[in-house]
């Protein structure tokens, strides 16, 4: 690089695995609140880690870049601040507390649906980035913003999808916990260390590693075409009933893990071994329920993400932070005629069918089946990349350690996590678990309009979990 100004702001290229470059270009929020009597207090610390954060992690704060040979394909530009003054961290003031923060709708509204409530929208600088990407925008990695509520903080940390999946923005959290928690004399921060040394090792190790025979694979399944999306962000296939997009809308859910696990229990009862988990069972669960709720539709598949660091042992992946996820492809069976609130023997069977699919593709992945999806992403134009058509989609953030994280003395633990990304019909999100005994599931489900979460409610499917175990919280997701 030359001796130019710019040559003392810029690092090594960033690059962008086949796993990367394929993934859908968005951003996504997560919004974290901390209760604070003093919330001005909380700044020094944040603005600290942030900083501490980057100058470690010179990519974080990097840009995304056109590759030089291929404007389809891109890169990472790390990004180096010229002076200890300049901040990575954002800063705003809200006369709001934080429990009327609101996450911004997606889709305009009429003024008097929205009653007195005030809203904190993206014009408002709640966050840092626009939630999608264009042409004219340039493409950052990651952006933190905190947002100074009357009663505590809220950071937002945005980030690029292309570039990290959710789990590694979780990481990210769990390294900014770090800085935040560990005095700076102390100079060694543990997780700091090891994203420092090993994340553009391993980015390199994925890119440039191939599998033998690999100019025969095709892409593996049964995975998808295109499955690099942790969160369900695949288009929603034409159809009679999305052919004019409705405005989506996105509700949370708590099932209690007592119901829940006495629905594990009578599922793997119906199994030759029990074999399942909650998790299998609770994603079985909501993508037949997301499918009963389109009305009568023909069988299909659903996507549910899937986590991959585990299976390249190889590889030591557990602190990645790139995208390392695919979707298996699981049959539905046809939806019935009716919906009633009574529990059936064919519907336990109906669950515990689709829960030990999910179970049998997840245990049949291992590291040669990984290493051909890679192969199978090395496409010409990544562009052009085309989602597969799915019924429902579930992702699972429940393993994330968002809640235990330490932030410090001053900030401590969140109070409250939430995320912002687009809505997807019929896609749904297991939201990171509480540190609470026995935490219940929290789920983030988008439906295309009420009728369709009335029908969801009223199905004999949640039935199973219990009527009180499901409550709702209308509209969009609240901090």
């Amino acid at each position: 690089m030359s001796s130019s100004v710019d040559s003392t702001r810029y690092l090594e290229l960033l690059p962008l695995t086949p796993l990367d470059q394929t993934s859908t270009r968005v951003y996504i929020t997560n919004h974290l609140s901390f209760r604070l009597t003093d919330p001005e207090s909380g700044l020094a610390p944040l603005e600290d880690g942030v900083n501490r954060l980057f100058s470690a992690l010179p990519m974080l704060a990097g840009t995304m870049v056109p590759h030089v040979d291929d404007e389809s394909k891109y890169h990472v530009l790390p990004f180096i601040r010229e002076s200890e003054e300049d901040s990575f961290l954002r800063v705003a003031h809200h006369d709001l507390s934080i429990s009327t923060a609101q996450i911004s709708p997606w889709y305009p509204i009429p003024a008097e649906d929205l009653g007195n409530k005030p809203i904190v929208s993206w014009a408002e600088s709640c966050a840092c980035l626009r939630p999608i990407a264009d042409d004219e925008q340039k493409l950052p990695m990651l952006r933190f913003q905190s947002n100074v509520m009357s009663d505590g903080l809220v950071l937002t940390m945005t980030y690029n999808h292309s570039i990290f999946d959710e789990t590694g923005a979780g990481i990210i959290l769990e390294a900014l916990g770090e800085c935040c928690r560990v005095p700076k004399t102390n100079e060694h921060l543990s997780l700091l260390s090891q994203l420092a040394r090993d994340e553009v090792k391993l980015r390199q190790v994925l890119l440039n590693t191939r599998p033998v025979g690999h100019s025969d694979i095709s892409d593996p399944k049964p995975m998808t075409a295109n499955t690099a999306s942790e969160n369900g962000s695949e288009k929603v296939p034409e159809s009679p009933d999305n052919a004019c997009p409705p405005t989506p809308i996105t509700r949370k859910f708590s099932f209690c893990p007592v119901r829940l696990g006495r629905l594990k229990a009578h599922c793997n009862s119906l199994l030759p071994s029990p074999i399942l988990s909650s998790n299998d069972v609770l994603t079985a669960l909501l993508a037949i329920g997301m499918h009963e709720a389109r009305g009568i539709a023909p069988s299909g598949v659903f996507m549910m993400a899937v986590n991959l660091r585990g299976r390249l042992h190889s590889l030591e992946l557990s602190s990645y932070l790139g995208n390392v996820v695919t979707a298996l492809q699981v049959p539905l069976p046809p939806n019935r005629l009716s919906c009633e609130c009574e529990m059936k023997h064919d519907d336990l069977q109906k669950v515990a069918q689709v829960a030990s699919l999910i179970r049998q593709q997840v245990t049949s992945i291992d590291e040669q089946f990984v290493w051909q999806l890679i192969e199978s992403k090395r496409v010409p134009d990544a562009s052009a990349f085309t989602p597969s058509p799915f019924l429902a989609v579930v992702s699972s953030w429940r393993h994330m350690k968002t809640h235990s994280v330490d932030f410090g003395p001053i900030l401590g633990h969140i109070d409250t996590f939430e995320m912002d990304m687009p809505p997807f019909i019929n896609s749904s999100v297991i939201m990171p678990q509480h540190m609470t005994k026995d935490p219940v599931w929290e789920v983030n489900i988008t439906l295309a309009n009420n009728s369709s979460f009335d029908t969801l409610v009223k199905s004999s499917l949640f039935y199973l979990v219990g009527e009180s175990s499901v409550h709702t919280a209308s509209g969009c997701s609240i901090l």
